[in-house]
């Protein structure tokens, strides 16, 4: 039996795949697991570091994937990160800390 745990991350990034394509109609797939650098969970969207959690807790979702983007970001050097959260019933939350938003809003400025 397959790792359920594993099943429902695999569903929450195929999701966000979708929801990526839907709203943007960027074409992006998602990261290969155990890859010796870990550069998010989904790639393709430019210059974004994305980072998906489907945590019953949602706060510690926000936190484990918050700090699991800088990390990534760092790696990827993008200029820009967002976490995906999956709330109960489905809905998606997009988490950034202050000084990513603040860096896209200027971008968009220009």
């Amino acid at each position: 039996m397959a790792n359920p745990q594993k099943a429902k991350g695999d569903r929450a990034e195929r999701e966000v795949v979708a929801l990526i394509a839907e709203h943007t109609g960027i074409e992006c797939r998602r990261g290969k697991a155990g890859h010796a650098r870990d550069q998010g969970d989904v790639h393709g969207l430019p210059d974004v570091t994305v980072q998906v959690k489907d945590y019953v807790d949602v706060v510690r979702a926000v936190r484990e994937g918050l700090d699991k983007l800088d990390e990534q970001m760092a790696e990827n050097g993008d200029p820009f990160g967002a976490a995906f959260i999956r709330r109960r019933g489905g809905e998606y939350v997009v988490c950034m800390r202050p000084a990513q938003f603040f860096a896209l809003w200027r971008e968009t400025q220009g």
